[in-house]
């Protein structure tokens, strides 16, 4: 279930790209690779800390979201965390990045998305 809703948010999140004037973006292996690494980290040290810029040939962007309590509603969840990215000015500007590869990774309550720029193009 849980990757059913990140396929959904990442969906979202490019139809909010879109409606923005900038392009949709696919998920990578090495994205996806990372953002489970972090949503792994996240559940016991929720921040930003451990975010490593140390990935060769790119620059990298992250915004993190979580829900308290339980999983109970997987698509709501989604939409809230949605909401809060693009109501934060800060978060709201990575979703509109010049990212070109990103991924979304959830357990239902946290929520990681990472996305990547090429600087060797």
């Amino acid at each position: 279930m849980t990757q059913l809703i990140s396929m959904i948010l990442e969906l979202q999140v490019n139809l909010y790209r879109v409606q923005n004037g900038m392009v949709s973006i696919p998920s990578s292996n090495i994205t996806c690779t990372y953002a489970r690494e972090r949503l792994q980290e996240t559940i016991t040290d929720f921040s930003h800390t451990q975010f490593r810029l140390d990935h060769p040939n790119g620059v990298w962007y992250e915004n993190l979201g979580r829900i308290p309590g339980t999983a109970s509603d997987y698509f709501q969840n989604s939409q809230i965390i949605l909401d809060l990215w693009k109501k934060s000015p800060k978060h709201n500007q990575i979703l509109l990045s010049p990212m070109e590869e990103m991924c979304i990774q959830t357990n239902g309550n946290n929520y990681v998305l990472n996305g990547k720029q090429d600087t060797d193009n």
